[in-house]
């Protein structure tokens, strides 16, 4: 049968999540739903009946993505019958799994207990809101963390099975990854036209005042973490950001390239534990906490404290009228770069004369895409809104879309193909588990 949405393609579900299979990956469990004592049973598996909601939770995870709507056309049906033919899959690794005497430890379980209670506060917007939604879904908070344990321990065993008994037959040579790209090459998207540009940047400054204001502010703030106060609670009473309420812990390792380089620096320098002092960012004063570190200086684990800086109209229209009277005097005869000299406001990119390398189409997003897209080699734009600022650009070099080398896409090709071998091996085993165990698939007809 022609699978048309490709969900049985090495996947695993938990709550409304999508997972990898055999990559190593944490469950993260979003809100869940009590079941009703009366709701529809669509299949067993072994002793597990697979409940209409499950197939309904997931439906409306997989629609969002390929954008589709709920409504009884031919293609949700079929979703909808993809989506049961995965739960059942995944219900039979689990129950081979636990046959072969997997399992998952206390502290992994309460990890992930952590976690999901964690981004659901974050995500929902604090402990109350958190509290309300449960409380809408029919769950006390025991038995959400009891639904969590339980699907936190099925992707724990499947996860290790596939890591124990298929990915060891999983082997890619070289040569495996060349007839991979010779086969599917046709089906590669092409290389985003890429462009090296300047960039003369002109921020959005809030006034002095509020600006000293709130570096006070967090002057005062690390002085109270310091004499005692934790640094997760100064977050919730404190901090600006969005993740104040879980406090302000970011919800995943961060890995360098993903801090804005003013917080990456101190993050990854900074010893576990220790608060840093105020850093000053776009948006306002930052402080930082690392929990926890990549002895391979890799990735970290951080808390965030933001004392904003609002920025007014008048903010706005004076960076603007800045950046026109700078796109003037270029206009009138002065050098582009000397002007990145004289009147950059990124310091950073201002030491290398605003040069941002090559950059691809695919990463500009907005007016600054927009704008781009029309600029030829060696024009300079007039001033474009973007990242708190505005922006004044030339591109230096530009390189036309074209199809992909081979070395360029090897490394991916390689997770590609081992992928697809992953998921041949894991189909194999699968086939002997539809006759191992029991199966009763009582909706055919969606």
């Amino acid at each position: 049968m022609d699978r048309r949405f490709g969900i049985r393609r090495v996947r695993l579900h938990i709550g409304t999540t999508l997972l990898a299979v055999g990559l190593g990956l944490v469950a993260a469990v979003p809100m869940l739903r009590a079941a009703s004592p009366a709701e529809e049973i669509v299949a067993v598996v072994g002793d597990r009946p697979i409940l209409r909601s499950e197939v309904e939770e997931q439906f409306g995870v997989v629609a969002g993505q390929y954008q589709l709507t709920p409504a009884d056309t031919a293609e949700a049906r079929q979703l909808r019958s993809e989506i049961l033919d995965q739960l059942i899959s995944n219900e039979l690794l689990f129950l081979e799994g636990v046959a072969r005497g997997l399992d998952v430890t206390e502290e992994e379980l309460d990890e992930a207990v952590r976690q999901a209670e964690e981004e659901n506060i974050q995500g929902l917007g604090g402990e109350a809101a958190f509290l309300q939604e449960l409380s809408l879904q029919g769950m006390t908070r025991e038995m959400f963390r009891s639904r969590v344990r339980d699907l936190a321990r099925r992707e724990g065993v499947t996860r290790r099975l596939v890591q124990r008994d298929i990915r060891p037959k999983v082997e890619i040579t070289d040569q495996d990854v060349r007839a991979f790209y010779d086969e599917h090459r046709a089906e590669l998207p092409p290389r985003a036209r890429g462009v090296r540009i300047q960039d003369l940047f002109i921020e959005v400054k809030p006034d002095s005042f509020v600006a000293e204001r709130a570096l006070k502010k967090a002057k005062d703030v690390r002085k109270e973490i310091n004499d005692g106060l934790a640094f997760a609670e100064a977050a919730k009473l404190y901090s600006d950001d969005p993740t104040g309420d879980s406090g302000g812990l970011l919800p995943e390792p961060i890995q360098r390239g993903m801090l804005s380089p003013e917080l990456e620096a101190i993050a990854f320098a900074l010893p576990a534990g220790v608060v840093s002092e105020p850093i000053e960012t776009p948006f306002g004063y930052n402080l930082i906490q690392v929990e926890e570190k990549d002895p391979n200086g890799t990735w970290v684990r951080v808390r965030i404290i933001l004392l904003g800086v609002a920025t007014t109209r008048s903010d706005i229209a004076a960076a603007e009228a800045r950046a026109n009277n700078v796109r003037k005097k270029i206009a009138g005869g002065l050098d582009f770069t000397e002007a990145i000299r004289k009147f950059s406001e990124d310091e950073i990119s201002k030491q290398k004369d605003g040069n941002m390398g090559w950059i691809s189409m695919q990463n500009f997003m907005g007016d600054l895409r927009t704008a781009i897209e029309t600029l030829k080699v060696g024009e300079i734009s007039q001033p474009i809104p973007g990242d708190n600022g505005y922006h004044i650009l030339r591109i230096l070099e530009e390189e036309p879309e074209r199809p992909f080398e081979y070395a360029e896409v090897q490394e991916d090709l390689r997770q590609w193909a081992f992928q697809a071998r992953l998921e041949e091996e894991l189909e194999k085993m699968l086939e002997g588990l539809r006759t191992k165990y029991f199966i009763e698939r009582r909706v055919t007809n969606w």
